[in-house]
């Protein structure tokens, strides 16, 4: 097995108090290791993520201070328990403005490419 450090991003720009729906998907190659989460951002925002394998990875959309910190660069949202998300899968992302404002925002997901 090899593990390789690797960052999926995802981006978007919502509107004020809008929501956007983005699919970030695992590279074919290997599974991915998720182990922290970080952010940058313009506002305030919720998100949820959906594992096409397990369902929802919470119960709510979390706040974006409680899932990766509290400044305009967030982390690290370090992750107790890794989750690995299988080769292929395509993870469904939801995020939602809370500023009143136009926000730009950038979701980092570091961890390990693991190629068997």
């Amino acid at each position: 097995m090899k593990r390789i450090p690797f960052i999926y991003a995802v981006n978007t720009t919502l509107t004020a108090l809008g929501s956007d729906s983005k699919q970030l998907d695992i590279a074919a190659d290997s599974e991915f290791e998720l182990r922290k989460i970080t952010s940058a951002q313009t506002g305030d925002f919720t998100v949820q993520f959906v594992d096409p394998e397990v369902g929802k990875l919470s119960n709510i959309a979390i706040y974006n201070r409680n899932l990766a910190g509290k400044d305009n660069y967030y982390g690290p949202g370090e992750i107790e328990e890794p989750h690995v998300f299988a080769r292929r899968s395509s993870i469904t992302v939801d995020f939602v403005d809370l500023s009143n404002a136009g926000n730009t925002v950038q979701l980092a997901l570091h961890g390990f490419k693991i190629k068997r």
